[in-house]
């Protein structure tokens, strides 16, 4: 297996076609003899050859130029290099033309002359304006603002766009309440609570029906029997007795099942015991007539034997 060899190399020495200077050069194998030293050169050699000027021909190469100067700002002598006929450069580093700035501009400042209001030393801000007085930047700032020298304290204080009392300073309204009912239009009245006809607190927001959770809970357990919120406050807003017993706390709502129409409020026992039976007076009044007949705690139950029988007579 025969490897590949390398292409022989060789360096050659040929006068440039165009200014006539030798130059050397690598040959590379069978490559073309080069005829030109340098692409300017050849670019040069083409365009006689096809009767174009070439751009930039008559262009002579500038040589960058050194010296030594002296910084104005420091006074320290620094070496510098430029370009054909750029400017000389006068400062030594970036901090001396910042500190140079800044003392011109305040030897500047020193030759303008003082504000003509009477005790003020700062000076003016221009050689004077149209009427010929001169001011400082202050006092220029105030006739510009004012109209006049003089400082005007002004009243910041706002009046608040809902209920016309006096606002904080760069705000609309006094109050995050006057706020929230100018948002949502709140009329202006008292609003109450539409179950107990409380106040509503002022912390509400405004869109609010109800002074408090307690409220809001009994009037939704109303809507499932058809009663109004005021209906629904009175039967569990406040603390009662069973309709029935007479003795434990009232709880829950007791309702006819087949005409919807609400009875009355019993506690827990009397809710769970009507629903075993059925809400069935003739159940019940079985119930009375075994328990009597067997042995109950109707003695106990009942204030007297006779509360018992208007009990069974009312359940027969």
């Amino acid at each position: 297996m025969s490897s590949k060899q390398p292409k022989p190399r060789s360096i050659e020495t040929t006068a440039c076609a165009y200014c006539g200077k030798e130059f050397q050069w690598e040959r590379v194998g069978g490559a073309t003899v080069r005829k030109y030293c340098s692409a300017p050169c050849r670019s040069k050699f083409n365009a006689e050859k096809s009767g174009v000027r070439p751009r930039n021909r008559n262009r002579v190469r500038q040589e960058p130029r050194e010296d030594t100067v002296t910084c104005l700002q420091c006074g320290i002598e620094f070496d510098y290099q430029v370009m054909g006929r750029g400017r000389v450069p006068q400062i030594c580093s970036p901090e001396c033309k910042a500190a140079r700035r800044k003392a011109l501009k305040e030897e500047k400042r020193q030759d303008c002359p003082t504000c003509d209001v009477e005790g003020c030393e700062k000076k003016s801000r221009s050689s004077g304006t149209k009427s010929g007085i001169r001011l400082c930047e202050m006092h220029y700032g105030r006739t510009r603002t004012n109209g006049t020298i003089d400082r005007i304290m002004r009243d910041y204080t706002r009046i608040c766009h809902y209920c016309g009392g006096p606002a904080p300073k760069q705000r609309l309204f006094c109050s995050d309440v006057c706020r929230r009912r100018d948002r949502l239009g709140a009329p202006d009245r008292i609003l109450v609570c539409i179950a107990c006809l409380g106040d509503i607190p002022e912390e509400k927001r405004l869109d609010t029906q109800f002074c408090s959770p307690k409220c809001y809970r009994i009037v939704e357990r109303g809507k499932s029997y058809g009663l109004t919120p005021r209906e629904a406050y009175q039967l569990l807003g406040t603390p009662r007795l069973c309709d029935l017993c007479e003795e434990q706390q009232a709880t829950h709502i007791d309702h006819n099942h087949d005409t919807g129409k609400v009875r009355g409020v019993l506690c827990t026992t009397c809710n769970a015991g009507l629903g075993m039976f059925q809400d069935s007076a003739r159940l019940l009044g079985k119930g009375v007539t075994y328990l009597e007949k067997n042995g109950s705690y109707g003695l106990e139950w009942h204030d007297t034997e006779a509360d018992a029988s208007e009990g069974l007579a009312a359940a027969s």
